[in-house]
């Protein structure tokens, strides 16, 4: 990765999800830097329930190397509640095609996301789904608490 963040992929951890797509995935396209096949990451959220088993990503897609992250950018600002549920995607890079951007962890402020940055593209396989869950409380402003169903699903990602 380059010493310094360049300021399009700054501006995308510092603002989500006021950013500009096609200068995200310019910066990480310039650096040309792919995972390692075999790479596992995690991400939160909710796989779509109208798709088939693969996606094709047609924006940037944010990761963590952190379980834990990934279960909280899922609650963050109430989408959890809104969703009805929470997926945490567990991915393994399967012959890498997309080109990545690992943010630093030192000196950052968003550093204890352990984030990378797939860049739009991205090909996503759902392989399984377990339920882990069915009563994980989630919460958003000015409504009272819910429960929901959390379940890790096995993802390809290239």
């Amino acid at each position: 990765m380059p010493p310094k963040t360049p300021a399009s992929l700054s501006d995308f951890q510092q603002n989500y999800p006021n950013y500009v797509a096609s200068k995200v995935d310019a910066e990480i396209n310039e650096i040309w830097y792919t995972p390692s096949h075999g790479q596992f990451l995690f991400h939160g959220g909710v796989w779509p329930n109208n798709s088939a088993n693969t996606l094709v990503l047609s924006g940037p897609f944010s990761t963590s190397f952190c379980p834990q992250v990934a279960l909280r950018n899922a609650e963050w600002k109430g989408k959890a509640y809104d969703d009805g549920q929470i997926d945490i995607f567990v991915l393994r890079v399967a012959n890498p095609q997309t080109n990545v951007f690992a943010f630093r962890r030192k000196g950052t402020k968003m550093g204890n996301e352990k984030e990378v940055l797939f860049s739009s593209g991205a090909k996503l396989v759902l392989h399984n789904r377990t339920l882990i869950r069915n009563d994980y409380q989630v919460a958003k402003a000015h409504h009272s608490t819910k429960q929901v169903p959390v379940y890790v699903i096995e993802v390809e990602i290239s």
